[in-house]
């Protein structure tokens, strides 16, 4: 599966439980999917779990924190299988502080999604956000300004749906 993956590092300890209510905050407040599991019988989302925070997990000991980050990018989400979210947070201690590698299913938000709401987390938020902005303007340039090539098919696709479900529409009033 896809798991988009954001590391943050920050000055100083950070204790547990308030990394784990702030998480709580701010990505509870993004979407209800961060505070739902998904069923994987049904592939729904199931909003029974009566929490946000994330799996706070203490990060794979290893040398150095590219090691460890490393493993612990190769290992499944806690939360699957276990009825818990699909998100989760792994700590890691330094000497020059706490980094904290945050981790989701790629069904709840994508890898930009991910380190926005992660971003609101710090005193640089508005520099996030404005980072990026300017990330989508560059690439919308880069595009032209045009929509995709996806962006366009759908649209089309969209409607030619409207332009027959209005024949059908039609048609069976005619029969009826």
């Amino acid at each position: 599966p896809s798991v988009p993956a954001v590391l943050l590092r920050l000055d100083g300890a950070l204790p547990e439980r308030e990394l784990r209510d702030a998480l709580a905050r701010s990505f509870g407040a993004a979407s209800p999917r961060f505070r739902s599991r998904v069923d994987e019988a049904t592939l729904e989302f199931v909003d029974d779990i009566g929490e946000t925070a994330p799996i706070v997990l203490p990060g794979p000991k290893k040398n150095t924190l590219q090691e460890a980050v490393a493993a612990a990018l190769d290992a499944p989400l806690a939360g699957r299988g276990a009825g818990r979210p699909w998100w989760e947070a792994n700590v890691f201690s330094e000497a020059s502080g706490t980094a904290v590698l945050l981790r989701s299913h790629h069904c709840l938000a994508d890898g930009v999604s991910t380190a926005t709401i992660m971003g609101r987390l710090t005193d640089q938020a508005d520099a996030i956000d404005e980072a990026v902005k300017e990330e989508i303007a560059r690439r919308r340039r880069a595009r032209g300004g045009r929509p995709s090539l996806l962006a366009r098919l759908l649209r089309r696709l969209a409607f030619a749906l409207r332009v027959l479900a209005a024949a059908v529409a039609t048609a069976l009033a005619m029969l009826a």
